[in-house]
């Protein structure tokens, strides 16, 4: 069976169609492959759209007394709560009704030069996250607060407002650990050096008129990601792949070998340099890393024993 197409047809024909004429006779199909997945995506990222301004968020304003001591560690086991929130849907709610994981925002906000943490967070998950923090934090105050963002005009005069934003991101791989309140605190006299003292010293001191939003956008996740550091961790212990060789490099190779068999076949060696050749000690290459590269490993890995959002 064939297909044949007699394009003479289209001659005298308008542009329009020319073009009708094409659709009609096998076009659509392409039109079809094209536009079906374009259309797909489209839809799903309308309704995840949907799904998130239908799903009720709270902002909660946390106060904690500076008197309180709790190391650190106290917030990690926050965040450790909150990974329990974690949801997996079926592909039908995923990619058809527009379901995903909700995420969570913690702010830090300067408004004139008040300072306040905020959470933004699910309705559905208020009770799970304010248990979390009154357990690490007994005498921490949280109340539901009204959003700070809807002091500022959807639509502003840009002559009376003067905004600026940026986005944070990572500069190398996501399994790449970024520095934690582990490496602030000082090994021998073990005294804490908060990192965050110089930014709320500088978000204190801004005018009046002047606001400033920091928000961290978080969502629980499984533990697939881990798996992209451990594939990390043996390219660095084992070193980088080696690169498939040419045809020309293969024939050398060969033809190197091949000469080297002849010339041991024809020379003969004692006892004590046989066993000299077969006893050459191979050292590991996990033996060969540097300080540096073994500071990088073992950060890896202590990255990828943590929960990951």
């Amino acid at each position: 069976m064939g297909f044949d197409l007699d394009f003479s047809q289209l001659q005298g024909l308008s542009p329009l169609a020319q073009q009708w004429w094409v659709f009609t006779h096998g076009g659509w199909i392409i039109v079809l492959l094209i536009g079906l997945p374009l259309w797909f995506v489209e839809r799903l990222r309308r309704k995840r759209v949907a799904y998130i301004n239908n799903t009720p968020y709270v902002l909660l304003a946390v106060d904690v007394p500076k008197e309180t001591e709790q190391s650190p560690k106290a917030v990690e086991s926050i965040f450790t709560a909150v990974a329990g929130s974690h949801t997996t849907h079926n592909k039908y709610k995923t990619y058809w009704v527009g379901k995903y994981q909700e995420p969570f925002s913690f702010e830090i906000v300067s408004l004139g030069g008040y300072i306040q943490f905020f959470m933004r967070v699910p309705e559905k998950n208020r009770d799970l996250i304010e248990a979390a923090i009154y357990a690490q934090y007994p005498d921490a105050n949280i109340v539901e607060s009204e959003d700070y963002v809807n002091r500022i005009p959807d639509n502003f005069d840009t002559d009376e407002y003067d905004l600026w934003g940026t986005e944070l991101i990572l500069e190398n791989k996501e399994v790449y650990p970024i520095r934690t309140y582990v490496e602030f605190e000082h090994q021998a006299s073990e005294d804490f050096k908060d990192p965050m003292a110089s930014m709320l010293e500088l978000l204190s001191r801004i005018h009046p008129d002047e606001d400033v939003w920091m928000q961290i956008l978080i969502t629980p996740t499984d533990d697939k990601w881990k798996e992209a550091g451990y594939q990390e961790v043996k390219r660095l212990v084992e070193g980088k792949p080696p690169t498939k060789p040419g045809l020309w490099s293969g024939i050398s190779s060969g033809l190197i070998n091949t000469i080297r068999l002849m010339a041991d076949s024809l020379v003969t060696y004692t006892e004590e340099e046989q066993s000299a050749a077969t006893s050459e000690v191979v050292v590991p290459r996990v033996l060969k890393l540097t300080p540096g590269q073994r500071d990088v490993i073992e950060a890896i890995e202590r990255k990828i024993s943590k929960i990951g959002f």
